[in-house]
Formats: structure tokens, sequence, C-alpha cells
């Protein structure tokens, strides 16, 4: 399991965007900050205490690392010159330069070995060019006008992968490199586009199997995965959906980090646009694990983690989380659950139990044919019904296939709110476009079995006020209300008065999600289709009152006793009969 612990700030931050970088220091627990272009300091982390800083008239263009080979740090100035030093130099105006002919995009520390990557694209070890700068050969890697954004870096044994995010007239193209014995090879290039949604924010990571993996985080809350082997002839595509993040704005950029080889950690703005949230994201699971909330959202493109610390501007200063790591336990995350591989057909098993007769019944369900090959994929994957819910339906929405999309309907027995919202607004999109009268469309039983499933309204309630727009929910309270009528019908496995209370619940969830909509519409419809559920709904209150006052009737004629409602006349004294034989 992954905790997250209690935030607190260690200095405090001129201008969050002078800030270049941050990165391990020759002791543990220390790091070396470059504040700006002409301040680095030393903290330690455990007390906030500033430990050394130094100051310099050339500028610095990129962040200060700790060389673990020569035991000193090294940084970048006015981006053609690195300079050298140790924790006993106090000036560093003094120091020699070593300058090169192509200017320096960023100096990275990655295990044991130091790199520098050029602007052009190449990358080769600190040591290597230090010694030998005047005999590098420089290869063409990038085309014109592209220019580095932002790197990304990743160890695998005796390899190194690098993800250099280039811009390219507003595009985005990841340029996929690995380091092998010195050597710099170019794995793949991709543009990191897909129709009508923007990224949002990118990571490298090593997931459970030890793979090496491209993250991809995109403004419909889809996080897609692309792997990495050294084979240049692999597709060039973004893979597919790896999970869905729900908690992280996607309408902000976030900042992704690995953690360890199961974790990911994700900063971000809140998704009820108040302040920022910072998550910590199991990669094997495919669950948050631990969640931490910040008042304020600030636009970092990046986190850092170094040891067991995480790094990010909040506000003014710079913040740090600690987290914790342990031993692993699926129960703590998802549940105890069973699938059952054995039988070709792939039945998921499910045994009920009855505690009255202590009886067990085992219940069947098969996948259905068209469904069966992708909810196979995920099952293997120890995926959960939600989650695998969650990855295929949008997929078939996207692809109109409706006929998979009943069979979802009808296999899924734990779909999410959020699931189906998204189908609802579906189905009546295509109704209204299509203009068909109530129950004359397919479409319309699909829609019968989304009312009839049963859902929390508390977890509901945010999906149909930021989803729903006014056209739907007048569509689905008039469908609602023709159900309520006399040429209504029961919705599936629910009887007459279930029907009922099941509508009048959806009816009630959507005014009190949309009644601010209502009032600030002009749209002339809403007093009509509004007033119409008011009939129906006062015609079953005063009939429910009426069943309320017969009850009590009823069962004293069940019980054969004189009923207490028959009047009785309102006299001082009474007259009885009494007859004597």
């Amino acid at each position: 399991m992954a905790k997250l612990g209690s935030y607190f700030g260690l200095c405090p931050l001129v201008d969050q965007h002078n800030l270049l970088g941050i990165s391990e220091a020759s002791e543990n627990g220390h790091i070396i900050v470059a504040l700006c272009k002409n301040i680095v300091a030393k903290y330690r982390v455990s007390d906030q205490k500033q430990i050394q800083s130094w100051r310099t008239k050339d500028k610095l263009s990129s962040p200060v690392i700790f060389n673990k080979t020569d035991k000193k740090y090294v940084g970048t100035f006015n981006s053609v010159n690195i300079k050298i030093w140790s924790d006993d130099d106090e000036h560093l105006d003094k120091l020699k330069k070593y300058k090169f002919n192509e200017p320096i995009h960023t100096l990275l520390s990655i295990g044991e070995e130091s790199f520098i990557i050029f602007k052009n694209g190449n990358i080769f070890p600190l040591t290597q060019c230090i010694n030998e700068r005047k005999q590098l050969k420089f290869e063409k890697i990038f085309k014109e006008n592209e220019e580095i954004v932002d790197v990304l870096q990743i160890q695998r044994e005796n390899e190194v992968f690098f993800g250099l995010i280039v811009n390219n007239d507003n595009k985005k193209i990841l340029y996929l490199m690995v380091i092998s014995n010195g050597v710099q090879h170019l794995l793949k290039q991709i543009e990191l586009k897909r129709d009508n949604v923007e990224l949002s924010g990118y990571t490298l990571c090593r997931l459970h199997d030890k793979s090496i993996n491209f993250l991809s985080f995109w403004s419909d809350n889809k996080l897609y995965s692309l792997q990495i082997n050294n084979n240049k002839k692999e597709s060039c595509n973004l893979s597919d959906i790896f999970a869905t993040i729900e908690s992280i704005s996607s309408s902000h950029f976030a900042a992704l980090t690995p953690i360890s080889n199961d974790n990911i950690a994700i900063y971000g703005a809140d998704r009820n646009q108040e302040g920022a949230k910072l998550i910590i994201y199991n990669t094997q699971y495919k669950v948050g694990q631990s969640m931490l909330s910040f008042k304020l959202f600030s636009k970092a493109k990046k986190i850092w983690c170094i040891e067991n610390y995480l790094f990010m501007c909040s506000g003014q200063h710079l913040a740090v989380v600690p987290f914790f790591i342990n031993t692993e336990h699926l129960s703590a995350l998802v549940g105890s659950h069973k699938i059952d591989l054995t039988d070709t057909d792939l039945q998921q098993s499910v045994i009920i139990t009855n505690l009255e007769n202590e009886k067990e019944v085992q219940v069947n369900y098969k996948i259905p044919k068209r469904i069966k090959k992708k909810v196979k994929e995920l099952f293997v994957q120890g995926l959960s019904e939600v989650d695998i819910s969650n990855h295929l339906i949008p997929l078939y929405m996207e692809n109109d296939e409706i006929e998979c999309l009943k069979e979802c309907l009808g296999y899924f027995k734990d779909l999410s709110e959020k699931c189906l919202v998204t189908l609802l607004i579906y189905f009546i999109q295509k109704e209204l476009k299509e203009k068909n009268e109530f129950n004359n469309s397919p479409n319309f039983k699909l829609i019968d079995i989304i009312l009839s499933t049963p859902i929390s309204e508390v977890l509901i309630m945010p999906y149909l006020k930021r989803e729903f727009d006014i056209a739907t929910t007048l569509y689905l309270i008039q469908y609602i209300s023709h159900l309520l009528s006399q040429d209504g019908h029961n919705l599936p496995k629910l009887d007459e008065m279930e029907t009922e209370k099941r509508l009048i619940e959806w009816g009630s969830m959507l005014l009190d999600a949309n009644y601010q909509k209502f009032l600030l519409t002009e749209d002339p419809n809403v007093k009509i289709v509004l007033s119409d559920f008011n009939e129906i709904v006062k015609d079953y209150s005063e009939n429910l009152k009426t069943i309320r006052s017969v009850v009590p009737l009823c069962e004293n004629i069940v019980k054969k006793r004189i009923p207490s409602c028959i009047n009785q006349p309102n006299l001082m004294y009474c007259i009885k009969e009494i007859k004597l034989s």
C-alpha cells in the first residue's frame, strides 16, 4: 500500500515560473533547488533548513545536478557553458567553464550516471561530453522548428530510456530514445494527438511486469498506455486505454511521475474546480490508493520524486509531501473476488448465500458473444466489473455499436453512476436527432434498463448536474411523464408500484440537479414540461392520500371488526331496545 503524509512548505518561491528544478544532493535527505537563474540552494528536508547556497552572475539555464561519479555539482550556464563545483566552493563565477558548440537543454542524473541533453535531441553521458566535447558528433534528429518542451527518463538495468516532448507548430511529438552501452538509439517518433481531445499530462514509468510504458493523460480523463520495447518496427500509436482518472480535472495540465513499479503520483486541479489534488494511483490494480487536497492549485507542469518525498509548487512555496510504500495487499485495494477462467465460455461465477436455509445457489452469467473477447482480455488482467464496463462502453459508444451496448447492459450487474449517465445522454441524443415517438425505437428499451438499474443518489447527482444539458433533461422528464401516464409501461423486472417509485425518484433527481438551469434558461418548453410532470405527480399524491385513508378500513374488514370510521349520532343520550324472552 502507498500512503501520502501531511505536506509542509520547504522554502518560499519568488516566482514559481523561475524555478528551474530540483535534484538530489550529496547526502541523503538533502536536495538541491535552483530557485532562479542566479541562486542555487541546498536544503535538508527533515527540518526544512537551508544548509548552503550559491549565487552567480552567469545565468543558469537548467537544474543543477549532483554527479555521483566525481561527487560534484554540475550546472549549465547561458545554455552553452558547464561549471563543476563542490560543497567547499563559494564563488561560482570563478570556476572553470566548459564551453560547447551546441546549446544544452538540460542535465539529468539517473542512477549512478549523469547525461547532457542538447537542444538538437542528442544525448551523451556527462563524463564523455566533458572529456571529448570538441570531438562530439551530433546527428540530425529533429526537423526544423522543433523545440524540446520536456524531457522524461527512466532506467531499466543497463538501459536508460528518454522521452523528448517536442513542440512543432502547436503539435506535440514524442521522440522515444534509449541509451545502451553509451550509444543513443532512436526507437520511435509519435505525434501525441487524439480526435477532439487535448493532451493533459504524460510520464514514463515501469509497470509491475517490469515493462517500460509511456502514459498519456487526456482531456476526456482517459489514461492511455504505450509499451516501449527496443523494436523500431512497432506500430507508432497511443495504444489502448489504460484507465480513467476521475478525481483530477483534465481541463488543466496534470503533472505525473512514477514513484515505484506499481504506483504513479498525479498532481492536478480538483475535479470540482476547488483547489488541487495529489493522488497515488496503483497501476497494477488501477485504483487510487491515497489522496491529498490543496486549497490552491498552481499550474505546475512538473513534480519531482526524490527518495520518499514528492516536491511541487503550491502557491508561493515549494511543497513537500512524504509518502510511504508497504507490501501490496489486494484486499485492501479492491476487495476479495474470484474469477473462474477454467470454462472456455468464461462464465462468471457468483455465489449467493441464503443465511436462513444455509444453502448456496450458483448462478452463471454467460458472456455474450459480441463482447466476449474484450471482456476476457480485461478479466485476465484482474480488472473489476466496474473497470471493465468503464473501458468497453465508451469504445462501443464511439463506434455506435448499439448491439454491443445492449449486451453490456444485459450482462454487467455493477455499472458505475457515471457510466449510466453517459449512456442515458448517448441514447437520448440519438432520439433527439431522429425525432422518434416514445416506444417506437429500440433505444427506449435500453433507456428503460438504465432507469431500472439501482443507483446511489449521492454518487449520481454530480454527473447529472455536470453532464446533462437543458434539452437532454427535458426529454428525459417527458419520457418519465409518458411512462407514468396511462400509455406507459413497467420498467424491466419491476412491478407497477416499483416502477412508479423509481420514475418519481429519477424525476426528483433531475429537478434537483438542474433547477438552476431551469431558472436561468429562456426555453419556453421548460414551463410546459415541468407543468405536465407536476400534474402527474399531484395526481399520484392524491391517490396515495386516498389509499392511506382506506388502509385502516381494509384492515378492520379483514379482522371482522366494526369499522371505527362509521359515523355515530351525536346525541347526549341513546335508546337501546332489550328483548326479554
